[in-house]
Order: C-alpha cells, then sequence, then structure tokens
C-alpha cells in the first residue's frame, strides 16, 4: 500500500508567508457574538409545480429560506418586488415575507432550499431583495453543507457551515438584474 504525498496549495505557502510574528502571541483575534441558525431543513425541487407546496399562492412563515437556482428561471414575488431568478443565483426570503413563485421557464429545474430559524437577522439584512451569484465558492460551501445534513450525526457541522454560508453570502455579489419590478398579476405556478 502507498500512502499518496501530501499536496501543498502554493496559494497557502504564499499567504503564510504574509502573516508578521505576533507581537502579543497571547492576544489574538477575539470573535464577534455569533448567532446561529437553528432548525435547518434542506430538500430541493425538480418541478415548478412543486414550488407554491404545501399549499397554493403566498406563503408567510417565520423561516428564512435560503434558494439557490441550479436550474431554470422561475419569478420569485417577495412582498411587494417580483425578482426573476435565473440558473446560478440565489435568494434569501426573510421570516414573514410573503412570497410565492410565477412563471417558470421550463416544467423541470433544480432548485435548493434551505430553511432555517435564527434569532438574530441584523447581519443578514443586507441579503434582503438582493439576488445573488452562486460562486464556485458558495457552491462548495452548499455542497459540503448538504454533504453533512446528509450524514447522521453532524448537525453541529450541518450549522457551522451553514453559519459559513451566511456570512460568504454577505460578501458575494449581486446578480445583475434585468428586472426587478413590483408584483403582477401574473399566473401562479400550481
Amino acid at each position: 500500500m502507498t500512502v499518496a504525498a501530501p499536496v501543498y496549495s502554493p496559494s497557502l505557502d504564499r499567504l503564510v508567508a504574509l502573516l508578521p510574528s505576533p507581537l502579543r502571541p497571547l492576544h489574538g483575534r477575539r470573535s464577534a457574538p455569533l448567532p446561529l441558525p437553528d432548525n435547518i431543513v434542506c430538500f430541493r425541487r425538480t418541478l415548478a409545480t412543486e414550488l407554491n407546496r404545501p399549499q397554493r399562492g403566498r406563503a408567510l412563515h417565520h423561516r428564512f429560506v435560503l434558494i439557490l437556482s441550479l436550474a431554470t428561471t422561475v419569478t420569485v414575488r417577495m412582498d411587494d418586488r417580483s425578482t426573476r431568478l435565473h440558473a446560478g443565483e440565489g435568494l434569501l426570503v426573510f421570516p414573514f415575507q410573503f412570497h410565492d413563485y410565477i412563471d417558470p421557464d421550463r416544467r423541470k429545474l433544480n432548485w435548493l432550499f434551505i430553511t432555517f430559524e435564527l434569532l438574530e437577522a441584523q447581519a443578514l439584512q443586507p441579503l434582503r431583495f438582493r439576488p445573488f451569484v452562486i460562486t464556485p465558492v458558495i457552491r462548495q460551501l452548499a455542497a459540503d453543507l448538504i454533504t453533512a445534513y446528509l450524514s447522521p450525526g453532524e448537525a453541529d457541522l450541518t450549522t457551522l457551515l451553514l453559519t459559513l454560508l451566511l456570512a460568504r453570502l454577505r460578501q458575494a455579489k449581486p446578480a445583475l438584474r434585468r428586472n426587478q419590478t413590483p408584483q403582477g398579476t401574473s399566473a401562479l405556478v400550481n
């Protein structure tokens, strides 16, 4: 049996070379109070007709809904705004925001939903009504999150990965908006 040689990242080596020698090695960066998401549920939707479940019409509940559109464009209506969410983009719906889905490009889709509760939502306010691009980093974090979610006994890792994903989303560039309009009278997906 042969053991593979460790792989070294040149970028990590360069980054390590940038680190200074600490003046006070016992005093580092302190963490800020970190609100953690709780009661996380991950699921997918593969058909446009599944989007407005469990009921038809506008949903209203106490959970955050993180949407990652992996395939198919659909309009998401939140409160009084309609946003066309394209494949490769995501959106965060806040608790108690009326939301529903209309005008899908195709019947089949591939959307990831991550719903969760969070006591302190202030840090996520910049994401309200702001679609973001699913970058390779965000995509990998989502994949790691789903891997942990599907693994028994990984609830803590799931929570930490969602926390990291939300932190990355706050840094993500907004998706270019082709249109964001007040709510129209288009038919619901049903």
